[in-house]
């Protein structure tokens, strides 16, 4: 091997343990968030993209409205796959995110994400591709009390 292709090798191999080290993830995965239009007492927000390992809805939501605990939520997805992936609804403590809620979502279906024992917090949701790393194309949406 010539000098020339050793050296790209090695410049290459520390760029990839660079972004590693960084905290860069390098795994494909797409989102797009949006509000859509307000209802009397709710908004409700969106988010779709795909994803082969696993993605987290950056949106985060808020509950904090009495009597509003709830968090009404579900997920479209379609892949090339069969089977599942899990979908995590996760609590901001302090500055960690805890996992609330754990669901086995449908690679090729929709599946309600809906949790009723929300407190005043903030949450968001991570969907992890278990298994098989074919991706997965999805819609998400939530509802938040105004």
């Amino acid at each position: 091997m010539s000098k020339l292709k050793k050296g790209f090798i090695v410049i290459m191999t520390a760029f990839v343990l660079s972004l590693g080290l960084a905290g860069v993830s390098t795994e494909e995965a797409s989102a797009k968030v949006w509000k859509g239009k307000p209802g009397t007492l709710y908004v409700t927000w969106y988010a779709d993209g795909y994803f082969s390992n696993y993605v987290t809805i950056s949106k985060t939501f808020t509950q904090t409205q009495p009597g509003y605990e709830n968090i009404l939520a579900g997920v479209k997805a379609n892949s090339k796959a069969k089977g599942s992936f899990t979908a995590y609804l996760q609590k901001k403590s302090g500055s960690k995110w805890v996992t609330v809620k754990t669901v086995k979502a449908t690679r090729n279906g929709y599946t309600k994400l809906s949790y009723f024992k929300a407190q005043k917090a903030t949450y968001r949701y991570k969907f992890v591709n278990t298994g098989s790393k074919t991706r997965v194309n999805y819609t998400f949406s939530v509802e938040q009390a105004i």
